[in-house]
């Protein structure tokens, strides 16, 4: 298991109001994809992703050299529709954990079920994660690679937490379906 910070993101919030097309349209023109609109998604292009955190409002994250212009050029196209675009970059840190049962080490602080088959390359959920908000982006299935976002105040906190709960000695096994008993 890997537990690293990715220090090189820009990290844009961004709203706009559902039903503005017009600002979708103009936020594609910028990213060159389309913002994800199926709850807990995200769509990505290089290193450039867009995390859905609700109906109106998504996480770019890019690579931290784009940062001004992603941000000059989120701004500008959506100048005049009913939108915000908002620099995060300072306020929240990413922590990569890598490895096999990444979920499951989650999973000891996280409420949704990070095992689930559901829960794929590109999922985006948010949460308590050993009590602090934290959104979390499942990047790959193989080997597992998660994407812990948590405001930069807490970070080490989060750290220390994860780094704990990953110790071989920590592991836990998650219940799964038993037969009842014989009667």
């Amino acid at each position: 298991m890997a537990i690293d910070e990715i220090a090189d993101r820009a990290m844009i919030d961004l709203r706009i109001a559902p039903g503005e097309e017009q600002a979708r349209n103009a936020a594609f023109s910028v990213l060159g994809f389309g913002l994800p609109s199926a709850p807990r998604s995200s769509a990505s292009e290089g290193d450039r992703a867009a995390l859905w955190l609700s109906i109106d409002q998504w996480l770019i994250v890019d690579a931290s050299n784009h940062r001004q212009a992603l941000f000059e050029g989120l701004s500008a196209a959506l100048d005049g529709h009913f939108a915000a675009v908002t620099d995060l970059s300072d306020a929240r840190a990413i922590i990569r954990l890598t490895g096999q049962g990444a979920g499951l080490i989650l999973m000891k602080g996280l409420h949704p079920d990070l095992s689930q088959a559901g829960t794929r390359a590109g999922s985006v959920r948010r949460g308590a994660l050993a009590g602090l908000d934290a959104i979390v982006h499942v990047v790959g299935p193989a080997p597992e690679t998660i994407d812990i976002f948590v405001d930069r105040s807490v970070a080490d906190h989060a750290w220390s937490w994860l780094a704990r709960a990953a110790r071989p000695d920590a592991a836990v096994t998650p219940f799964s379906r038993q037969e009842p008993p014989p009667a």
